[in-house]
């Protein structure tokens, strides 16, 4: 697929995440704790994206991260973070990465990908982390949102709760 090449035929586009906060409605506006592994990307259907991330999920088991210090990340560096440690993370982003480009998934934030990938859980009101404690990953969240809406405020849905094996 060329890069920047958008689906306009499906109005959504997509995030790889796990929850680290509370369990999460089906449908929300804010986010809850969180930690992308794969940025807003797009594809032509939700079950080419599902699809991606079930083989992932299927083959991954539950894994703990390490959370780390705080940082601010964003343009103005103004979004607190809490960064995390973990090799099966990395693994699993680059898995989920293959599996997307293999359905011709447009991820436009490749700058952030790969070995530029800063793992992190972007901090809520939802739940207190502190350096040094160590957090389940049990699921790969599928979440979709309108294309068309600022990312801030947009409704989204959750297309997939992928469960890891135990």
């Amino acid at each position: 697929m060329m890069e920047g090449f958008a689906y306009e035929a499906n109005p959504d586009e997509y995030i790889v995440a796990c929850m680290v906060g509370p369990a999460v409605q089906d449908d929300f506006v804010g986010w809850p704790s969180h930690i992308t592994v794969i940025p807003w990307f797009e594809v032509e259907k939700d079950d080419l994206a599902s699809a991606a991330v079930q083989r992932v999920a299927m083959v991954t088991s539950q894994f703990p991260v390490l959370v780390g210090d705080q940082d601010y990340f964003g343009p103005r560096r103004n979004v607190p973070v809490m960064t995390v440690e973990s090799s099966e993370l990395y693994d699993v982003h680059e898995m989920l990465i293959g599996e997307l480009e293999n359905v011709d998934a447009d991820m436009p934030f490749r700058s952030i990908m790969h070995e530029r990938f800063r793992p992190h859980i972007t901090k809520k009101r939802d739940r207190v982390l502190e350096p040094g404690e160590a957090v389940m990953v049990t699921k790969l969240y599928l979440v979709a949102a309108p294309k068309k809406q600022s990312r801030l405020t947009r409704h989204k849905r959750i297309v997939l709760a992928a469960e890891l094996h135990i």
